[in-house]
């Protein structure tokens, strides 16, 4: 949505004005104040967006503008971490071709379904197929079955994704990632009790 959209749907109460920020973040930040004649109340927006992040009357000045410098130190921090986190889960990954990934996943039941990395490309993808479960134990009285990674699934279709260097994981679901599988058997539900 253009930033013109955007300020048309803004509520911006009469007699509001825009607050000059630049002593406060001299580099520019994505933040709007504005303030009314008498400076003891105050509406903050994020650049782009046209709801508000908070609407406050303050009992002086002194009150609003601490509360706007501790708006905008949080927003300062909070981008250096977003920045931070990105470069970090960018990094080269340590998946290596041959290692066995597991997603653990389910709602009211556990399932495990199990990756094997077919190929390295680029600093931070992979090449990925799924593989059948070997049942290690099958124990249909407790309702919890033991399975290791087993050869290729039939029908399955490589997949490339790209690898979260933080976790050493990638996203193989919406709702679920894959990680690096140690060997151990994992649990999952008996299929006598929800598969």
């Amino acid at each position: 949505m253009n930033e013109q959209l955007i300020a048309a749907k803004r509520y911006i109460p009469k007699d509001y004005k825009l607050l000059n920020i630049s002593e406060y973040a001299p580099n520019g930040i994505d933040l709007l104040f504005y303030t009314n004649q008498d400076q003891t109340s105050a509406i903050c927006y994020t650049k782009k967006s046209f709801n508000h992040t908070w609407y406050y009357k303050f009992n002086n000045t002194e009150r609003l503008f601490l509360k706007v410098k501790e708006t905008i130190a949080n927003r300062l921090e909070r981008q250096a971490s977003v920045k931070a986190q990105r470069k970090e889960r960018f990094k080269p990954h340590k998946l290596n071709v041959d290692d066995v990934l597991y997603c653990s996943w389910g709602y009211d039941q556990t399932n495990i379904d199990f990756y094997r990395v077919l190929e390295k490309i680029g600093k931070n993808k992979v090449k990925i197929i799924r593989l059948n479960n070997t049942f290690n134990q099958i124990d249909s009285e407790y309702g919890q079955d033991k399975v290791s990674a087993g050869s290729i699934k039939e029908g399955a279709e490589p997949m490339i994704k790209v690898v979260n260097s933080l976790y050493n994981s990638v996203s193989v679901y919406s709702f679920a990632s894959a990680s690096l599988w140690d060997g151990q058997p994992l649990y999952q539900t008996n299929s006598h009790f929800g598969h």
